[in-house]
């Protein structure tokens, strides 16, 4: 959606912090997303296989635990690499979520195109 909006980012209190292009409506496109998709499962194969071949049991840190509760997540992370953590209460992102009904939409409407 980004790529359409030109939108990446934007602060907690609404205000755009990286536009890249004029705003524009974003348009439901199945190809287009089954292509990212794609490419986005390649890497994630990509990393599978190197992981594997290093023996590497990797910390998989998911974008929704992330960005719902980030102090926990960094906490977490801090203790399976066995750091000392910082005062994690401190912690905000400095962006906000751009994920709204359009994107859920889309997941419905991508999943549903996507098994048919």
């Amino acid at each position: 959606k980004a790529e359409q909006t030109g939108l990446w980012h934007i602060a907690p209190d609404g205000t755009e912090i990286e536009r890249v292009a004029p705003p524009k409506e974003p348009q439901y496109d199945f190809e287009r997303i089954k292509r990212e998709v794609t490419e986005l499962e390649t890497y994630d194969a990509a990393w599978n296989i190197w992981f594997a071949e290093q023996g590497i049991t990797p910390l998989r840190v998911g974008y929704e635990r992330l960005s719902s509760n980030p102090a926990a997540t960094l906490l977490g992370i801090c203790e399976v690499l066995d750091v000392r953590a910082p005062d994690a209460e401190d912690i905000s992102p400095g962006v906000a979520k751009l994920a709204d009904a359009t994107s859920l939409d889309w997941m419905r409407r991508y999943r549903l195109d996507a098994a048919a």
